[in-house]
């Protein structure tokens, strides 16, 4: 066909098998030098004073914090709520990877420490180059860990990682597979997957507006945490937590809701999902996002009940970009009369396919084509994220992709094999 390149490209798409297994958390416990928690129900640390400098999180800075045993990191003051609570609100500020009824007295402990360790801060280095493919070189990193808390026969286990170079903060949540078995403690005392009020996980800003809340909490899909992601990695969320948050411009608002926009970085050959929210979106509006070199258009719109509180999320998938790099993406968001709410123009940053941990092809990758079928050998180390060492926890999908020249899009013509361990080789038959 006139104009379309058929490109016959093997890509090797690393998948976990399963969720992020404790092993690859941080590392963490006595032996790697944490400060445990005594066992509590509710309770919190004392005030933890940063010894390596500020941690700088919605245009404040930050020397002290706290660990609470209900899953949070607070900033100003301990919070012992039992019940978590939709974002946004007021007066608190805080970081949540997993808000909800915890009592360490039985069973599990939570751990912290602040650290300069040089293996910890090139892993985090590494994590946000990953993710957001920028230059970062962290000047402190705090780890909290909450392991094995909750009930004799269900347990959760998470982990909340603080990362600063002293103006650029990132937080990453790490989820272990098989260890998110609940999200609600019954009157009884004993852990419950569903009843009553469910985990809240995200961040806070405190000014009633800013805030991100991750899609599935406060419902009965927080339980599948371990298995969702951000950053393609299933059981990790990451984001950066001190600024490009766009601001409403509705003239009935007169709060200035921000807006939200998450992830900004993606691999080269789209489907990055970036998520748009803020309390200022409603179910009706119009809600546009256009990438460089594309044309504008229309997001998928969703809308979620949070604690009963409706709130609206915009999902706004990447395109395949020619060439790597930072590209401008535009949302536009306009109210049922048609007055613009939001325009504001941010930057999306499309890595390499080599750079890339969702899609891995390089020189070790080899093609051999007998005439039975063929085979493809790799290099199993070469297709693992930046923070995993084993690799027989994931696993390869080969897929035939095409180029086409009319549209600068990739196309997907065949999947020809998916979930197949990550050895080293695999054999297609004709």
């Amino acid at each position: 066909m006139e104009g379309k390149k058929t490109i016959i490209f093997l890509l090797s798409f690393v998948t976990c098998s399963l969720a992020i297994p404790r092993e690859e958390f941080y590392s963490f416990g006595q032996n790697s030098g944490d400060t445990t928690v005594p066992s509590n129900d509710d309770g919190s640390t004392e005030q933890i004073t940063l010894q390596f400098g500020s941690f700088y999180y919605f245009e404040k800075q930050y020397t002290n914090l706290f660990v609470n045993t209900n899953g949070v990191i607070s900033f100003d003051a301990a919070v012992s709520t039992v019940t978590p609570q939709s974002f946004p609100l007021s007066g608190l500020f805080l970081i949540a990877p997993y808000w909800a009824d915890v009592d360490t007295n039985g069973t599990g402990t939570v751990y912290y420490r602040e650290t300069r360790d040089n293996d910890v801060l090139k892993r985090a280095r590494n994590d946000v180059m990953t993710s957001f493919s920028r230059r970062f070189l962290p000047i402190f990193v705090f780890i909290a860990t909450w392991d094995r808390v909750g009930h004799t026969d269900q347990i959760a286990t998470f982990q909340c990682v603080l990362m600063t170079d002293g103006t650029s903060s990132f937080v990453k949540f790490l989820y272990a597979d098989g260890e998110m078995q609940w999200t609600k403690e019954d009157a009884s005392g004993r852990t419950n997957r569903f009843r009553g009020t469910l985990a809240q996980v995200g961040f806070n800003a405190g000014d009633g507006k800013r805030f991100f809340s991750v899609p599935g909490s406060l419902t009965n899909r927080i339980m599948n945490i371990d298995s969702t992601t951000n950053v393609n990695i299933p059981g990790v969320w990451t984001f950066q937590v001190n600024g490009d948050i766009a601001r409403c411009s509705d003239p009935e608002d007169m709060e200035n809701t921000p807006l939200v926009i998450t992830p900004r970085v993606g691999n080269m050959l789209g489907g990055t999902a970036v998520s748009i929210t803020s309390t200022c979106l409603e179910e009706f509006d119009n809600i546009t996002c256009q990438y460089e070199g594309f044309d504008t258009v229309d997001t998928d719109v969703g809308l979620l009940e949070l604690d009963g509180n409706p709130t609206v999320v915009a999902v706004c998938v990447s395109p395949a970009f020619l060439e790597p790099g930072s590209k401008t993406l535009r949302v536009v968001v306009t109210n049922k009369n048609g007055t613009v709410k939001y325009d504001i123009g941010t930057r999306f940053y499309a890595v390499h396919i080599e750079d890339s941990t969702e899609v891995q092809h390089n020189l070790n990758t080899q093609v051999v084509l007998p005439q039975t079928g063929i085979l493809i050998t790799w290099n199993p180390f070469d297709l693992l994220p930046s923070h995993a060492e084993n690799p027989s926890f994931y696993t390869v999908n080969i897929v035939l992709v095409e180029f086409d020249m009319n549209t600068g899009e990739w196309e997907d013509v065949e999947i020809l094999a998916s979930g197949l361990p990550n050895i080293g080789q695999a054999k297609l038959m004709w």
